[in-house]
């Protein structure tokens, strides 16, 4: 049972706590290098888990980025992932973080030294009054030094269902090997989710950064509370029920359709 589980959890996405071992993270000396671009991370849970993926950070374990389908908190956070099942995830409500708290995951190393252009894409999500901050670094020395790249600061949505793409150029560091990171900082209140999806490297320029999706989206949510809440229309005769106990899309019974 336990090696059936420890095989579950190296193919899904939980491998973000425990690729490298505990207290060791990736860099460009000890991990596999990343060469061939685009280079995707989706964090969709039931993928095969890559050679070069990111990982949380092993030294700020107060709290880690989880891989999720939704949130699990009111008026804050992504409602549903970019593509696929699930994204990366800070749950600021968490009973195990604290105001200023970082939450960080860690890039594969990227070679980019036979490279003239490159840049660096993904989409996040910050919706919710107690946002904090969210900065994406770069290292060119195997983590003892980041630069930062890119800063959002506070509510940056204003629902859970859209999200915006990010484009950074890393044209300074073709030629070179690099790692990058995301860091998550909390400032208190459950309203302070941050999410990620869909991170992609690329060689060449990068492309503006449009919202996903790239139109404005109102999503109504009510619950069926008595029959009369849901209909059923027969397509054939035109009849039209409020009254039944149940749905069925998109026939009845095999035969009518509605």
């Amino acid at each position: 049972l336990v090696g059936s589980e420890m095989c579950i959890r190296d193919r899904n996405k939980f491998y973000m706590y425990e690729k490298y071992g505990k207290d060791s993270n990736p860099t460009c000396s000890n991990s596999p290098l990343v060469s061939q671009y685009p280079y995707k991370e989706g964090f969709n849970y039931n993928e095969e888990v890559s050679e070069s993926p990111w990982v949380q950070d092993s030294f700020t374990e107060t709290f880690n980025w989880a891989v999720s389908f939704n949130t699990s908190s009111p008026n804050t956070g992504a409602q549903l992932p970019v593509e696929g099942h699930s994204f990366a995830h800070i749950d600021a409500g968490h009973e195990l973080l604290s105001p200023n708290d970082q939450v960080i995951m860690l890039s594969p190393c990227y070679d980019l030294s036979e490279q003239t252009s490159a840049n660096v894409e993904f989409y996040y999500q910050m919706y919710g009054e107690d946002i904090g901050s969210l900065v994406l670094e770069v290292s060119q020395d195997n983590g003892a030094s980041w630069q930062e790249l890119w800063r959002k600061e506070g509510q940056q949505h204003t629902s859970g269902i859209t999200w915006t793409k990010a484009a950074v150029d890393l044209h300074h560091y073709v030629g070179e090997r690099v790692q990058l990171r995301l860091n998550g900082t909390v400032i208190g209140g459950y309203k302070g989710d941050i999410s990620i999806d869909n991170i992609t490297v690329n060689s060449g320029s990068p492309t503006e950064g449009q919202p996903y999706p790239e139109h404005n989206d109102i999503l109504l949510e009510t619950r069926i509370t008595k029959s009369s809440d849901d209909a059923e229309e027969e397509v054939s005769s035109g009849s039209v029920s409020t009254t039944s106990t149940d749905l069925e899309l998109v026939d009845e019974g095999g035969t009518d359709e509605q």
